[in-house]
Formats: structure tokens, C-alpha cells, sequence
């Protein structure tokens, strides 16, 4: 006897490869695939190359194997981009494949991610540079390090919240780097809750990589950028035109039921509003026919 799970779902259909538990399998191995192509490509794998070089242990090569690795962490934008992008399509339920389109994504915005990544790490840099040496010379500062220093951590701060936007917007849109910088500041401000969530999840992973098992982050950096695009998706939402949303619903509703004809739902759609687009025209030309007949005549 088959048990009927929800409305009309069986056993055999809820483990089956549509299914629920197939589909859960399909985003853990989802997040372990970015995870690890984002380690590739994204520095930490030169990190570990510098590490197990046969370079000696004398201090000046491992301040050059040091700062070689920090260097190497400017991937780190085009690899988050990449991993947006691929993530981001899986979750729109768009046709994707995890590798093709974080590679894809890669290549075509590794320009303007890289500098991105450039210009927060060296503003980020300066700024905390500049707390540090107001925080060691506070006697040469005075009364001022009471203001100086809490604006440097505000501007760190604010720096934080942007860089969790800049990424997913460049994954998920065309834009400049000025805007991307821009709406960035103003997403982060104006959806505060949105971004504290993302910060926490990032330091949960980063914290449990680091402190707990590193083998963690063979999935952890995947199922960070998975919740993260989930929670920002929806910001983006507010600000994207209505076709789009439109398009975003229908994906949605088809994911939601495993037994949908989707061939033939899609097909109906793009029949129905082709059908509605001619609609328009023949009211458009009725009206501009309507009132131009006497001065066509």
C-alpha cells in the first residue's frame, strides 16, 4: 500500500528523482561542487600551492609566500560572482549546469570583479591601517582617537555590509562598478536585516572552517552563497521590472509541483502572451486609427 504524502504525492513519487529527497540531494551536491570550485579559483587553492613549495623556511620567503597568498585572495570576487551566478540560476530553476555557468560567469566578469576585490581590499586595508596606527599612538592623538576611531570602524562597517551586495549584483545584473557600488551601499542600508543574516551565515561557516573542521568548508562556502542568494534574491526583487518577475513566479510555481507538465505549461504561457501581445497592438492601431481617420482622410 503506497502512503499519500501531501495532496497527491506517493512514496514512491517523493523518493523518486523528482522527488524531494532527490532534490535536496541535487543542492547539498550543488553546494559541495561550488564550494570546491570556488576554492580553485578563488585563492585558496594558490594559497595551499605557495604553502607546499620546497622554498625553504627562511623568514624573507615566507614573508613573500605571505604576502603572496593575500595577494592571491583578490580572486576571491570573481569566484563569489561565479558562484552567485551558478547558484542563482539553480535557484530561479532556470536550465543551468553548476560548472559551465560558474565558469562562464568567470570569465566574463573576472575584469570587473577583480576590480572590485582590488578597490575593497586596499580602501579596507587603508582603513584599518589607519585605526591600527591611531590605536598605537594614542598618545600622539589625544581626545581625537575617541572619534577618530569609532568613524574608521563605522566606515569598516559599512564596508562589510557592501561587499556581501557588490558580488550578487554583479551575478545577477549588467551594471558599472559605480553602480554596483552605489545600490550596494543602499540595499545593505535600507534591507538591514537582509544583511546582518548574511553576515551571520558567513561567520558561522567561516567560524566553523576555521575552529571546528576545516573540511567544513568543502561545503560550507557553497551553502553560505546558497542562503545568501535565497535571502538577497528577494531584495532584488523589489528593484527588478515585472516580466521578470513574472517569468520568476512561473519557475516557482512549476518547482513547487513535482507532477507539472512543464513543457507544455511554458508553451502555453509564451502562447498566451504572444496571443495577448497582439491584443495590444490591435487596440493600439484601433485607438491611433480612431482618432487619425479624419486627418488621414
Amino acid at each position: 500500500m503506497l502512503y499519500v504524502l501531501g495532496e497527491n504525492m506517493t512514496v514512491k513519487e517523493f523518493l523518486g528523482t523528482g522527488g524531494p529527497v532527490a532534490r535536496f540531494g541535487a543542492v547539498v551536491f550543488d553546494m559541495f561542487f561550488v564550494s570546491v570550485l570556488w576554492m580553485i579559483f578563488g585563492g585558496p587553492a594558490v594559497m595551499l600551492i605557495l604553502h607546499l613549495l620546497p622554498l625553504g623556511e627562511a623568514s624573507g620567503t615566507l614573508t613573500i609566500i605571505t604576502v603572496l597568498s593575500a595577494v592571491s585572495m583578490v580572486l576571491a570576487g570573481p569566484a563569489t560572482t561565479a558562484a552567485h551566478a551558478a547558484l542563482g540560476k539553480r535557484q530561479r530553476h532556470e536550465d543551468s549546469y553548476i560548472f559551465k555557468d560558474f565558469w562562464t560567469s568567470y570569465k566574463r566578469n573576472f575584469g570587473q570583479a577583480l576590480g572590485l576585490s582590488l578597490f575593497i581590499m586596499i580602501f579596507g586595508g587603508m582603513v584599518a591601517y589607519s585605526a591600527w596606527a591611531v590605536w598605537a599612538n594614542q598618545a600622539l592623538f589625544g581626545s581625537m582617537v575617541y572619534l577618530t576611531l569609532p568613524l574608521q570602524a563605522l566606515v569598516l562597517v559599512v564596508l562589510l555590509f557592501e561587499t556581501m551586495y557588490v558580488f550578487p549584483l554583479l551575478a545577477r545584473f549588467e551594471m558599472s562598478n559605480k553602480d554596483i557600488l552605489k545600490y550596494g551601499f543602499m540595499m545593505s542600508i535600507k534591507h538591514l536585516p537582509t544583511t546582518l543574516l548574511v553576515i551571520v551565515i558567513f561567520a558561522a561557516v567561516l567560524g566553523a572552517s576555521l575552529f571546528w573542521n576545516m573540511g567544513f568548508s568543502f561545503v560550507g562556502v557553497g551553502l553560505w552563497i546558497y542562503l545568501a542568494q535565497l535571502l538577497q534574491e528577494r531584495v532584488f526583487r523589489n528593484y527588478m521590472p515585472e516580466e521578470e518577475l513574472e517569468a520568476d513566479y512561473l519557475e516557482e510555481e512549476l518547482e513547487a509541483d513535482p507532477l507539472a507538465d512543464t513543457a507544455n505549461v511554458r508553451e502555453a504561457v509564451k502562447k498566451a502572451e504572444k496571443e495577448n501581445e497582439e491584443n495590444l497592438r490591435s487596440e493600439r492601431q484601433a485607438i491611433i486609427d480612431k482618432y487619425t481617420k479624419g486627418r488621414k482622410s
